[in-house]
């Protein structure tokens, strides 16, 4: 098998690993690989896959999203088994327009990334709306221990691309006025703070996504955001894309509504 180079996400790999199958052409199979476990395990299973089953020499890069989709698209890497495609649409779609990456489809159906906070104060405080955290006596309830004037939204990582999302729907939402956009520093931290909170029984109003096995041991309630406009997701990505490129600062060069 000749690896094809510059390729995407991989939605499902069902290769028997049976004597006769590895081929000497396959080459070298470089992999990327992000700081998150459903990353790791589909990186996992395709590098196994590749090495035992074909006979690739394979070599993983694992990183944030920024720095690794940038080697992508430079064809430093080959393969990216998991890619959250709605957070780089505009820029992967402009790539696969130019024949440089190839989508293969799906590998997690059923997934989600959204604002949740636990249920005991969403219960408590009637919170089912991403908009009901504009309240100063709520975000109290949150409150930053490095800045205890504000809330705290513990939120995406600095490097994955959700982080600038949430930074810019804080300020189209109007979450900025309460709260800081919390970057907890890796995956596993993020987590680290979730389970934290659960365990001392504090409040908790963070970003994060589904499936994952600590979604299965805490009960988070996902808030509703305002309905899907493809214009106005349209219109945020070229801030979110402008603030990846020149930094935060030009933020205030956009007018909010």
């Amino acid at each position: 098998m000749k690896l094809i180079n510059k390729l995407l996400a991989i939605s499902a790999i069902s290769v028997a690993l049976m004597p006769g199958v590895v081929s000497a052409d396959c080459g070298k199979a470089r992999l990327a690989d992000f700081d998150w476990s459903s990353a790791n395990i589909h990186t996992a299973i395709a590098g196994f896959i590749l090495e035992h089953g074909y006979g690739c020499e394979v070599s993983i890069t694992k990183g944030s999203t920024t720095p690794i989709m940038a080697a992508h698209y430079d064809g430093q890497l080959d393969v990216v088994t998991e890619l959250w495609y709605d957070n780089i649409k505009d820029t992967f779609d402009g790539h696969e327009a130019d024949g440089t990456v190839r989508n293969l489809g799906v590998n997690t159906p059923d997934s989600q990334q959204a604002f949740y906070v636990d249920r005991a104060t969403a219960d408590k405080y009637n919170l089912t709306n991403v908009l009901d955290m504009n309240r100063p006596e709520i975000a109290a309830l949150f409150s930053d221990p490095e800045n205890p004037s504000m809330g705290r939204m513990t939120s995406c990582i600095g490097g994955w691309t959700c982080y600038t999302i949430n930074l810019v729907k804080q300020k189209a939402y109007g979450l900025d006025k309460y709260y800081t956009n919390f970057d907890p520093g890796s995956g596993g931290a993020l987590d680290a703070a979730i389970a934290g909170a659960f365990a001392k029984k504090q409040p908790i109003f963070t970003y994060y996504w589904a499936p994952t096995g600590l979604m299965g041991k805490v009960d988070l309630v996902r808030l509703a955001e305002p309905p899907f406009n493809s214009e106005c997701w349209a219109s945020m990505q070229v801030v979110v894309e402008d603030i990846k490129a020149n930094g935060r600062g030009c933020m205030g060069t956009y007018l909010w509504s």
